[in-house]
């Protein structure tokens, strides 16, 4: 993760210092290896989702890039894909523009 607000720093050194705990580094493995196990990969099921959809995506992010969340967005029938110049927290990023689009989805 590339911090670029003050925000992101406090989520990147929280991240950071859970990964350097004993606990924390166990639930980091059981995490990453959860997401390689049949019953945790829904892409088979995500042409069937009819319930309104918004992938919010930073177009900068160095986990998950932004063509798995293009892909996301078109197999979900509906979906609409938003993304924001930032890594992996575009949340906390642009919090403005990430409420902006998301307050109105949820409304």
């Amino acid at each position: 993760m590339r911090a670029s607000t003050d925000e992101d720093r406090r989520i990147q050194a929280g991240a950071a210092a859970m990964a350097t705990s004993i606990q924390g580094s166990r639930v980091t493995a059981r995490l990453w290896r959860s997401f390689a196990t049949p019953e945790h990969d829904l892409r088979s099921r995500a042409a069937a989702i009819r319930a309104p959809t918004l992938v919010v995506w930073g177009a900068r992010d160095p986990v998950i890039p932004l063509k798995v969340g293009r892909r996301i967005a078109d197999t979900i029938l509906g979906a609409r894909l938003v993304t924001f110049d930032a890594g992996h927290v575009p949340y906390s990023t642009h919090p403005e523009g990430f409420l902006a689009a998301v307050l109105p989805f949820l409304v």
